[in-house]
């Protein structure tokens, strides 16, 4: 830890450093934990809060307990409240105004809502539109369709087909993944990159003659507007996964961050018109 702090403090009087905090649940018990950020360093664990006894005795995680354990961390590695200048926080209510009451402590800081968990909330709230439950729900049918053990000719075929196409490698659907963390995009880009195997398997004459795939499925993989909704809505978003993953690794990635802020803007705007009408 001691190396860490060094390597924190190091030319901190010039860059400055920043914080960041949030809850977790740590073998089932309530956690709050608080990093920091420095040039030297890009991140390092100070403090992990055990909430749990605290919440035992009917306490809540409410902005004030938050700020304060905060606050005695944040003074023990700046006493002169000189060199930390952002706090980086999910976007929970309590946690948000615990930023605000660090600024009054902290008068050089400013608190900011963390990309991850603005990406994160993104993808929860695109979850929820109507034409996305549709998408997720068409990629249940495949995975299921394809993957799952009760089905084991289609899938044996369908193994058969994966590995003719990728140099006699299997690749398999991904199974999305219930989380906010872009799970369904990320699971029709597989889908995506499978289609011609997916076309493939279900032109197989065994499986046309046992008619172990509706027909209503089967015109859906070979309509070409499904497949073009798919990309359409993909290729609008794809911009946010990769801004997702630089918001979730050790290096700092700020231009590439602000860079694929800007990028997730104009192809939104771009494909607008086709995406309102793929929906």
């Amino acid at each position: 830890m001691e190396k860490n702090i060094a390597a924190l403090k190091k030319e901190s009087h010039i860059f400055g450093l920043s914080m960041s905090g949030d809850g977790a649940m740590i073998h089932k018990a309530l956690m709050f934990n608080v990093l920091a950020h420095g040039v030297h360093c890009p991140s390092c664990v100070l403090e992990v809060m055990n909430c749990a006894g605290h919440l035992a005795k009917g306490g809540s995680k409410k902005a004030s307990y938050l700020a304060e354990g905060v606050k005695i961390v944040m003074r023990k590695l700046d006493p002169d409240r000189a060199i930390i200048y952002i706090n980086w926080w999910d976007g929970a209510s309590n946690v948000q105004l615990a930023g605000k009451i660090i600024e009054k402590m902290f008068p050089r800081c400013t608190s900011l809502w963390g990309y991850e968990h603005l990406c994160s909330l993104i993808y929860k709230d695109n979850q929820l539109m109507p034409e996305v439950i549709v998408l997720t729900l068409w990629h249940y049918v495949l995975y299921n369709r394809f993957c799952s053990s009760s089905r084991q000719r289609i899938h044996a075929v369908f193994r058969k087909m994966s590995r003719l196409m990728n140099e006699d490698m299997y690749v398999g659907l991904d199974r999305h993944a219930g989380t906010r963390m872009a799970g369904v995009p990320i699971a029709l880009l597989r889908d995506l990159r499978m289609w011609e195997v997916i076309e493939l398997t279900y032109q197989d004459a065994e499986l046309i003659a046992l008619k172990d795939i509706p027909d209503a499925i089967r015109q859906c993989v070979t309509d070409p507007v499904v497949k073009d909704c798919v990309y359409r809505y993909l290729i609008a978003r794809y911009p946010l996964i990769c801004l997702l993953r630089y918001t979730d690794q050790q290096k700092p990635a700020m231009g590439c961050v602000h860079f694929f802020v800007c990028r997730t803007r104009s192809l939104l705007e771009e494909n607008r018109e086709t995406i309102d009408q793929a929906g």
